[in-house]
């Protein structure tokens, strides 16, 4: 999604730059159309569903629909539908239109919330960005302070849950996925147009059908991604998730004669002998006759790369385990010239879901011989024992938090500033509910975790949250996601003739950064250093438990990977860069 950023000024302002509606309006980057007068649009659209908003409006000539664009189109919609536009927007789109008219700001963001909509409040005017860094930069009266209640929510499991809509950043909000807010003479107030519901009536009876809808389901999201690209690039795993983007993709782009560009991770040739990565896996790809395969080893690169420059933490310091392959992969995109890159995040929400519990669910509600069946398939497949099936289920029912552990060291007395209690989520026992689950554990984290992808020129479009498609895989029954024992098996037999057999049908995956701990005992010194360098009355001590983090980083480096050298460690010390931006934590 592009970078915008705006500001609505109230009924008694007077900027000297600016479009302005009667009694005020908005300034930053701003579009405005002589369909709608008096209307002032900011924002960043990719709409999926032009056709059916172009019937709405009676727009029947489709050169005239080619004409529109999306902005426009959003624009019409409002001035026929007022507030209510949204209910009919399909696609990724966050904006603010200030409506001269009734002297009112509106904005939205999309479903999934792929768009990102941050905005604060001062007395004088309402800043909104797709960034809250944006905000600070362009809004000299906002004070930048940290919002110590959001970050001391961090000690307790899943702590980037909690606080939802608050940013890292004190009075800079996110607002919620699927969620609209007016702001006018009256104040400022958010409504939820749309959440994730159980809805089996979308799902067909019959399998086939079932099958071939998803299948349809599946061509028309990685198609309304790839509208407009003339470079498109793919990041392939190896995994189900990305085969089944880059399998579509290429099959779409082959019928107008174009080619793709598939990226994939692998490791260097000095590794290569230690560890197994996905390029056999990756290399089934060779046969699809319009792939150019490139691969991405990030030789030399590793979780440490960031530390030397505290603003690129500025945003946030969730940034990832492995944001070094992400990084070197968005580097090859720019350097092929590519203006899209795709990818296979989101599946788990959806068509790749693991549908984790269903077992149980056959158990209880005493549907007996499906249940002993589904276990024995999967041991067949797997080699795991029925026993040990049920029960890690009934451990996860039983103590959902299980294993989940802090994801920062804070100080004890900064932990005392936490508000919240750990969230204890019951789905007993409901393989659908767990998946309501996910989807509302990854609205929860929105405001922390919108940071993980940083602004790129290339467009990055992640197919597998298209809402009908989550839609559709949520109501589906628990027979089409775990079948013949396999897992996933939405995605496999829906992808039929469109990935390698090979790779339809694997039951393994490798991690996407299998050297990670070599990597990471290449750059542990400078990790040192780095916190060596802490001084004892530093102010970042208040906030950071910096003697345990020295002496995790001081342990000698063991062969396998632990959590506190995947997360602990390099999240802190994120933390650390992040929290220099603030003038309270300045050395």
């Amino acid at each position: 999604m592009g970078l915008f950023w705006g500001t609505a000024l109230p009924s008694d302002a007077n900027p000297e730059n600016g479009p302005q509606a009667s009694g005020g309006g908005l300034q930053g980057t701003v579009f405005s159309s002589h369909l709608a007068p008096n209307c002032f649009l900011s924002g960043s659209f990719r709409l999926h569903n032009r056709g059916s908003i172009a019937s709405i409006l009676g727009i029947s000539s489709p050169a005239e629909q080619a004409s529109l664009s999306d902005s426009e189109l959003v624009l019409l919609l409002y001035r026929s539908r007022g507030v209510d536009c949204v209910l009919s927007l399909e696609g990724e789109f966050a904006f603010a239109l200030w409506d001269g008219d009734r002297n009112r700001l509106f904005c939205g963001r999309d479903h999934m919330g792929v768009g990102r909509f941050y905005y604060a409040a001062t007395p004088r005017a309402f800043h909104f960005a797709s960034s809250p860094v944006e905000i600070l930069r362009n809004c000299a009266g906002l004070e930048r302070r940290l919002n110590r209640k959001k970050l001391a929510a961090m000690a307790i499991p899943r702590g980037h849950n909690f606080f939802d809509e608050q940013t890292f950043h004190e009075g800079i909000l996110s607002l919620r996925p699927g969620s609209t807010l007016i702001a006018d003479g009256r104040g400022i107030r958010t409504q939820v147009y749309w959440k994730p519901e159980i809805r089996p009536e979308l799902v067909p009876q019959a399998d086939d059908e079932a099958f071939s809808q998803l299948r349809e389901l599946l061509l028309r999201a990685v198609g309304n991604s790839l509208r407009g690209a003339e470079r498109p690039c793919v990041q392939l795993s190896g995994g189900l998730d990305s085969s089944a983007v880059t399998g579509i993709a290429a099959h779409l782009l082959q019928q107008s004669s174009q080619r793709l560009l598939a990226l994939a991770a692998v490791l260097p040739e000095e590794t290569r002998n230690r560890f197994s990565d996905e390029r056999d896996w990756i290399e089934e790809f060779r046969a699809v006759p319009n792939l150019d395969i490139r691969f991405v080893t990030a030789a030399g690169r590793g979780p440490f790369d960031l530390i030397d420059d505290p603003g690129n933490y500025e945003h946030t310091f969730l940034r990832g385990v492995v944001f070094y392959l992400d990084d070197a992969m968005e580097d090859e995109a720019r350097d092929a010239g590519a203006d899209l890159a795709l990818d296979g995040m989101g599946g788990e929400f959806g068509v790749t879901t693991f549908a984790r519990g269903y077992a149980l669910e056959l158990l209880s509600t005493l549907r007996i011989a499906p249940a002993i069946r589904l276990l024995r398939e999967c041991r067949a497949v797997t080699g795991v024992s029925p026993v040990r099936v049920l029960g890690r289920e009934l451990l996860s029912q039983m103590f959902p938090l299980w294993g989940r552990r802090p994801l920062v060291y804070l100080t004890a007395e900064f932990q005392r500033e936490c508000e919240a209690r750990p969230i204890q989520p019951r789905f007993w026992p409901n393989h659908r509910r767990e998946q309501m689950e996910m989807l509302a554990s990854r609205f929860r984290t929105h405001a922390a975790l919108d940071g993980l992808r940083q602004e790129s020129p290339i467009r990055h479009a992640s197919p597998l949250l298209d809402t009908r498609l989550i839609e559709f895989c949520l109501a589906a029954p628990g027979h089409m996601k775990i079948r013949e024992g396999y897992t996933r098996y939405m995605i496999r037999r829906a992808m039929e003739g469109l990935i390698p057999e090979r790779n339809r049908w694997r039951a393994t995956k490798c991690e996407f950064s299998p050297d990670y701990i070599v990597r990471y005992a290449a750059q542990i010194q400078r990790a040192r250093d780095f916190v060596r360098a802490i001084r004892p009355k530093d102010p970042v001590r208040t906030v950071v438990d910096v003697d345990k983090l020295l002496e995790r980083v001081s342990l000698p480096e063991p062969p396998r990977v632990s959590w506190e050298r995947k997360i602990l460690v390099p999240t802190t010390i994120a933390l650390i860069c992040f929290l220099r931006q603030f003038e309270e934590f300045r050395p």
